[in-house]
């Protein structure tokens, strides 16, 4: 009888390293390039990798995002952009605080056509975009076709009236002198003054968040809520750069991880900023930071005093600029939120539009009034543009935030406006 003899060790046939690790490299490739088509297939109906880039650009180089940059206090203006960054010592603007290379105080001539634009972060956004569009506008009008149109970059992020109009009054004190003022706001006199300012119990008409601006008499937990808040915000522009800068920034799989890592980011900036915002409305902080008591019989009483003050500064900036021999133009920006202004498409849906945004409520309380409002402007006899339904018959997306901010496409669309609005303004007189 034979017994059925056990294989030795030796006899059974081992997997060879080698083979083992070209399984696992197999594996993980086969893996990552189906979570590549994965997420390719969702970025194709969500923007696309290029639009994403234009998104990270815009929020990691703060030369092109003043919302984000730094600001330091003006004696007349509120507060200018700090011309340093502390952080890496890079140039972020003039010395003068504005968003520009060139000192404002400018002089006319026969060659240049001198355009100041002033406003928020739409203004200086839409600044930037816009000199080549208004020169082709403005060539058409005879008595500027052998003039070059040169911006004077006047508009920074937050700004809002009166700031624009002391800004001016202080510039032409000083010497300088503008062919044209350009003004597009509308957007922040809302916002700012009601969820930020009023809020606090603030008055209204003072810069953005200025209780916040007053250091010396920040408690210990305002200072550290307040650095969440710039935490959060350096952590979104820090995803922005690493992912800009990476050897796969134009990879689906490292598109779609910024994403996630945007809109966390973004929601972290706002819960901190509420936080913030709530510890401040609790606190009693003094005159220095909240300047006079103003009543308001209601909400809406604060809404009609929020735009009278926007429409003051507008007259008064007009007859400003018409003693100084220069023509003023108001406009008044577009907002997402302002119902009826655009059908917005699936990807500003998710990234431009939020139900709970702190924004949204002053705008459609707000906007109505402002429209009305600017047909009053204009029968005072401002040249008044009302943007706000200028991407009515849009269908591409237009909006990069759930604040207020453009693509450039939205940009290049307001210049077309407004370079039509202002060539149409001078063929007439």
């Amino acid at each position: 009888m034979h017994m059925h003899e056990t294989p030795s060790a030796s006899a059974v046939k081992p997997v060879r390293p080698r083979r083992l690790w070209i399984f696992r490299v197999v594996a993980v490739l086969l893996a990552y390039l189906l979570s590549e088509s994965l997420a390719g297939v969702f970025l194709q109906f969500t923007g696309g990798i290029q639009e994403r880039v234009k998104q990270r650009s815009l929020t990691c180089t703060p030369v092109k995002a003043p919302f984000n940059i730094p600001d330091i206090a003006h004696p007349y203006q509120g507060f200018v952009v700090d011309p340093i960054d502390a952080v890496n010592g890079r140039r972020l603007a003039s010395d003068w605080g504005y968003i520009d290379d060139q000192s404002p105080l400018r002089t006319k001539d026969a060659e240049h056509l001198l355009i100041a634009i002033t406003g928020g972060s739409v203004a200086e956004q839409f600044a930037r975009n816009s000199e080549a569009i208004l020169q082709k506008h403005l060539q058409t009008v005879p008595r500027f076709a052998n003039r070059k149109v040169e911006i004077v970059h006047l508009a920074l992020g937050g700004y809002k009236q009166p700031q624009q109009l002391m800004q001016l009054n202080y510039l032409l004190t000083l010497g300088a002198e503008f062919d044209m003022v350009i003004n597009l706001d509308g957007f922040n006199e809302l916002v700012h003054s009601i969820s930020e300012n009023a809020a606090a119990h603030v008055v209204p008409s003072f810069p953005r968040m200025w209780h916040a601006k007053i250091e010396a008499t920040r408690t210990r937990d305002e200072v550290r809520l307040r650095e969440r808040v710039l935490h959060a915000e350096n952590m979104r522009i820090e995803y922005a750069r690493f992912f800009n800068e990476s050897p796969v920034r134009y990879s689906f799989l490292a598109n779609f991880l910024w994403d996630i890592l945007n809109a966390r980011s973004l929601e972290n900036i706002l819960q901190h900023n509420t936080r913030y915002a709530e510890y401040l409305a609790q606190k009693d902080l003094g005159v220095e930071r909240t300047g006079p008591f103003i009543p308001f019989k209601d909400h809406a009483d604060l809404l009609k005093h929020c735009v009278q003050v926007w429409r003051n500064s507008s007259r008064l900036m007009h007859n400003l600029c018409k003693s100084n021999d220069i023509t003023y133009f108001h406009c008044l920006q577009p907002n997402q939120y302002f119902e009826g202004s655009k059908l917005l498409t699936e990807e500003e849906l998710k990234v431009a539009y939020n139900i709970d945004h702190g924004y949204r409520q002053p705008v459609i309380d707000g906007y109505p009034l402002l429209v009305e409002t600017g047909k009053k402007i204009r029968d005072d006899g401002i040249p008044f543009l009302d943007l706000t339904q200028v991407f009515a018959s849009e269908t591409d997306s237009v909006y990069s935030d759930e604040c207020c901010h453009l693509r450039p496409k939205g940009d290049h669309i307001l210049a077309e406006a407004i370079g039509e609005f202002v060539a149409n303004y001078y063929a007439n007189q």
